[in-house]
């Protein structure tokens, strides 16, 4: 764990809890009020990282003497400080995540300084992806509200070119806030670049390119790839088991057409893929034509409570309509049921298995099929439900008598669309 100066005033009365991660010159730790008992995120940021670049500053010419060396360090300071007072300003809006407070500081030993910012312990977006099934109203509800954080930042002249699931925090009263530093003005935006530690697999691809520049839609790209990823199991475009995030990574930022999210219907699809758009002139052009098409796509759909991401020990459940001659495969196993989901798009959906119990499947559309080797094809028709207790009589014959035939047997068939479920 990197060493941590407990300094005055800002950590009195706190204690170390543990370190959450370093990347760089950037550490983040989680600290507690030995009074209020209340938990914090504590970000350390040692500007420069190392003695190296103050070497390497000194040796190119830039700064002559070890003073000039502090006062340009000290500049780098005071943009990091602009930029805190400026996302003070911006506190009033309910999607806008700000530091508690903060201490700036030179380095005891030295070039450079020391930042430490302070803020209330909250779960990030990526860990309640991970956590959490998502539902289709959970996820319009992410989509709108980062864009409501990125209409206030608008409205300030200003965009976030960070955005990203862990930079994007649940608060106790149930908002999503948009936090962490990485604000540009727009207007300086032909000035800016992006530094390679902050680029991510939700970064838009012109931030890869070594002429590229930082775009007005920057920030709506990676609000598209956070919505992507909740509506394709929780993994980026290209993914499957022939192909590696890396690898899939490179797809996208070199403009490979994005195939549509496996799990998005036609009209969230077409947001999302215009969201995510390649050329920054083909996406929306501001954060409100995003919220607007969010708030006409929920006029025209209901938003129900129908998971659509669930974490990794749960299955990932489709709720994809319209979707005509679908067919699904269910296989007994132990008394449950292993539902085989195929790729809505044609692509490889490995991996993707729904573990449920008839119990657990509320009223979806059911008929009576035939089944082979314990295999059983569902298609869409409409009988009535209490026949999937047949089903659970079917499972417990193949796991009783495996070798017995049943290419005969008449079984019992779901198709989930617009269909509810319950967690396990």
């Amino acid at each position: 764990m990197p060493e941590l100066n407990m300094i005055s005033p800002l950590l009195t009365n706190m204690e170390l809890v543990k370190c959450v991660s370093v990347h760089g010159g950037t550490s983040v730790y989680i600290v507690k009020s030995t009074k209020s008992n209340q938990s914090y995120y504590l970000k350390h940021i040692c500007i420069p990282e190392s003695q190296k670049q103050v070497d390497a500053l000194m040796l190119t010419g830039a700064a002559a003497t070890v003073e000039d060396a502090q006062n340009y360090y000290k500049q780098v300071a005071a943009d990091y400080q602009a930029e805190l007072e400026t996302l003070e300003k911006l506190s009033a809006s309910p999607n806008i995540g700000c530091y508690r407070s903060y201490q700036i500081e030179p380095k005891e030993d030295g070039v450079g300084f020391e930042i430490y910012l302070l803020a209330e312990y909250r779960q990030t977006l990526s860990e309640v992806l991970a956590e959490t099934p998502m539902t289709q109203s959970g996820e319009v509800k992410i989509g709108k509200q980062i864009g409501c954080a990125l209409c206030s930042l608008r409205e300030a002249g200003l965009i976030h070119r960070n955005v990203k699931p862990s930079n994007v925090y649940l608060s106790s009263s149930g908002h999503y806030l948009l936090g962490d530093l990485g604000i540009a003005k727009i207007d300086e935006l032909k000035y800016c670049s992006m530094p390679e530690t902050m680029l991510s697999s939700f970064s838009a691809p012109e931030l890869f390119s070594l002429l590229g520049t930082i775009e007005p839609t920057t920030d709506i790209y990676s609000v598209g790839m956070i919505l992507y990823r909740i509506y394709n199991g929780n993994h980026g475009p290209f993914e499957d088991e022939k192909t590696s995030a890396r690898a899939a990574d490179k797809l996208r930022v070199t403009g490979e057409q994005l195939p549509a999210p496996m799990y998005a219907d036609y009209e969230m699809a077409d947001i999302v893929l215009k969201a995510c758009a390649f050329k920054p002139e083909d996406r929306y052009q501001t954060p409100q034509e995003l919220q607007e098409a969010l708030l006409e796509y929920g006029k025209r759909n209901e938003a129900s409570d129908a998971l659509i991401v669930v974490s990794n020990s749960h299955c990932i459940i489709p709720c994809v309509s319209p979707m005509p001659s679908v067919t699904w495969l269910m296989t007994p196993d132990n008394g449950r049921f292993t539902m085989i989901a195929p790729n809505p798009i044609g692509r490889s959906s490995a991996g993707s298995y729904s573990f449920l119990t008839a119990s657990q499947i509320k009223s979806p559309p059911i008929r009576y099929i035939t089944t082979c080797c314990g295999v059983i094809a569902m298609t869409p028709s409409h009988k009535n439900s209490m026949l999937f207790l047949l089903l659970i009589l079917f499972s417990f014959i193949n796991i009783l008598f495996p070798g017995v035939p049943c290419q005969d047997t008449p079984a019992l068939a779901a198709v989930f669309l617009r269909a509810r479920y319950t967690s396990m």
